[in-house]
């Protein structure tokens, strides 16, 4: 079955955290889930990208990445003053929020949790089949040895 390729804003769901990069508003680095899609609880991620507002895929500086269920992306934004300055009461929320109205927006590749048991049954007839064409193989070698 081919996978489901959505765009999402972004949100609790899907963003793990946020750190201020310099001294001088040097922007956000944004650590965004590869595990988790909103409205979609259970699903089987294949791939996450944070996407820019032009749906570029954003690359951090280093291009490193966090966890296996985290990515690290930094985000030119100002952290000096604005949304998602540290000092301001608002906090996460409020900066994610900003990051969703410059238009920055995570883009998954997933299996819904819909899929899973048909892809339990395909996996099981498939052992099914594999068990049964070996055990015909190794009757036809036993019975070839007695004769």
């Amino acid at each position: 079955m081919p996978p489901v390729t959505s765009t999402f804003e972004l949100g609790r769901t899907n963003v793990n955290g946020l750190v201020p990069q310099g001294q001088e508003g040097g922007g956000v680095q944004i650590f965004l889930s590869t595990s988790a899609v909103p409205g979609h609880a259970g699903a089987w991620v294949l791939s996450s990208d944070l996407l820019d507002p032009s749906g570029r895929t954003v690359v951090g500086a280093d291009g490193a990445s966090g966890p296996s269920s985290t990515i690290a992306r930094s985000i030119p934004v100002s952290t000096t003053s604005g949304p998602c300055a540290p000092a301001g009461a608002q906090g996460r929320d409020t900066c994610v929020a900003e990051l969703n109205r410059l238009g920055y927006r995570q883009q998954a590749t997933y299996q819904p949790l819909e899929r899973f048991w048909p892809f339990q049954w395909i996996e099981t007839g498939i052992y099914a089949l594999l068990t049964l064409g070996l055990t015909w193989l190794g009757f036809r070698q036993v019975r070839r040895g007695m004769s």
